[in-house]
């Protein structure tokens, strides 16, 4: 008995049982707090989601005046937020408004404006917050229960560097009549050649465009540059194609980004010709047109005033001088041309800043339609506009109708040759054309040029600017303006 007492052969098996024991008991524990915060990962994603969905959703009403308390508009914020939740694994069943700081497990809360944190009482803002309880395994005889709760805040803050240019690939149909970019690279977004210089201090140039070659500088040399300083970004979705070394202040982003165009949504056929005259209703005393007219463009002499509110026909060519009143004119099935270095287009009576012109480019055909483009040169020409600061079409001087047309319906491009001049106040929209810049189309007044265009080859010297833009009657400006706040 004294020998077997004193044996310890076998003493660790005991040790090694219980120990093990322990160990995977502990192992499990862990291994079930990890998933605990695996589902908390995922539920952080699917609150960020839906809380920028619902700024997003926010930012739409804010561009039109709107706010959280005008009719609906919180009951959109809610459902779409809800929804993006769901699309990301996290579907709730509480019915839109959902106002509240402690949802039930399994419910998400959209709060505008949040109710908790930094952000609390800011309209600006959506809060979510969801709430998800999980059974435990290993820790049920401590906790049966674990509560997964989590929250985001997204808001809508004006943009430090909206967008000046926004050139996005996003072509509705087909394009007709294609400028020669002998030179530029295949897909290219931006193309400068020679010593062509974009000059946009304080805000940014932007291309959606994924291609390798979105933004192409092609024969580069000293003059070719593109400046946003000071604040403002070059950033492109893709990636940028050189000869030598391009100059550009700050250095270009690749790969960033998106940014949507915020005017696609808004700019549709139907808006744009709503107003448009479908019938003669004018009368002609040399040198002035009067009233509500639809006039062919052939018709339209130089010397001549047109007054507001006129469809012309078939396109214009301008060989002379013509004086628009303050107002809206559509040109329908054709092309603006202003040719020749005695060709001047203005309005006489406008004021930037106050009184101004909007020239839509669109068609009257059902089918096999045609949107015109604008054409200055060859050997210069004068085009001196702005756009009405109040209105219908506030800030908006030259516009493209490109959504919500047949799909049998193309576009023409723009071009400008030889050295046009060019001064312009407003947005510039042309996102169905590829634009071929060749002058130095500047801002007056205000300070306020803002280009949308479906790509642009640039041998002139543009110089943009969104400082006063709001003065100007153009408050919806192209930028990334949703981020997460908390």
């Amino acid at each position: 008995m004294r020998l077997l007492w004193r044996d310890t052969r076998g003493a660790v098996i005991p040790m090694v049982a219980i120990t093990m024991s322990a160990l995977v008991g502990v192992t499990g524990l862990g291994v079930e707090a990890g998933l605990w915060y695996v589902q908390k990962r995922q539920n952080q994603t699917a609150a960020d989601l839906a809380a920028i969905s619902g700024a997003r959703e926010l930012e739409a009403a804010l561009g039109y005046g709107l706010t959280n308390a005008s009719a609906g508009v919180y009951s959109d914020i809610c459902s779409l937020a809800q929804q993006d939740a769901a699309n990301n694994g996290f579907p709730s069943n509480v019915a839109c408004p959902s106002t509240c700081a402690n949802p039930a497990p399994g419910q998400v809360c959209v709060n505008n404006p949040p109710l908790l944190g930094i952000t609390a009482g800011k309209t600006a803002a959506v809060e979510v917050i969801t709430n998800q309880q999980r059974p435990t395994l290993f820790a049920s005889l401590y906790l049966p229960k674990v509560t997964i709760a989590n929250r985001a805040v997204a808001i809508v803050a004006p943009p430090t560097t909206p967008a000046c240019m926004l050139v996005s690939p996003d072509l509705p149909y087909q394009l007709t009549g294609a400028p020669k970019y002998k030179s530029c690279k295949s897909g290219f977004s931006i193309c400068l050649q020679g010593s062509a210089n974009i000059n946009a201090p304080g805000c940014s140039i932007v291309t959606d465009s994924q291609q390798p070659d979105s933004i192409d500088f092609t024969g580069t040399g000293p003059g070719t540059k593109m400046n946003t300083s000071p604040g403002g970004l070059i950033t492109t979705a893709g990636n940028v194609s050189a000869t030598g070394s391009p100059n550009t202040t700050p250095t270009i982003q690749t790969y960033a980004p998106i940014v949507a165009d915020p005017y696609k949504s808004t700019l549709t056929h139907s808006y744009l010709t709503a107003a448009m005259p479908t019938s003669s209703a004018c009368t002609y005393t040399k040198p002035s047109w009067t009233g509500n007219c639809v006039v062919n463009g052939s018709s339209i002499n130089a010397g001549d005033t047109l007054s507001a509110n006129t469809q012309i026909a078939g396109g214009l060519t301008v060989g002379g001088t013509l004086n628009l009143s303050p107002g809206t004119y559509w040109i329908t099935n054709g092309d603006l041309n202003i040719k020749g270095s005695s060709a001047i287009l203005e309005c006489t009576s406008c004021t930037p800043g106050g009184a101004g012109v909007t020239i839509i480019f669109t068609t009257t055909q059902v089918t096999k339609g045609i949107v015109g483009g604008i054409s200055l040169g060859p050997g210069g020409g004068t085009l001196n506009l702005n756009a009405p600061a109040t209105g219908t079409f506030s800030g908006m001087v030259l516009i493209q109708d490109a959504w919500g047309l047949p799909a049998t319906t193309t576009w023409d491009n723009s071009t400008e040759q030889g050295s046009p001049t060019e001064t312009l106040t407003g947005l510039v929209y042309f996102p169905a054309s590829q634009m071929d810049f060749a002058g130095t189309p500047s801002a007056t007044g205000p300070q306020c040029l803002i280009l949308v265009v479906g790509a642009l080859a640039e041998t002139g010297n543009p110089s943009l600017a969104s400082s006063g833009c709001n003065s100007a009657g153009l408050h919806l400006l192209p930028g990334t303006k949703v981020t997460l706040a908390e």
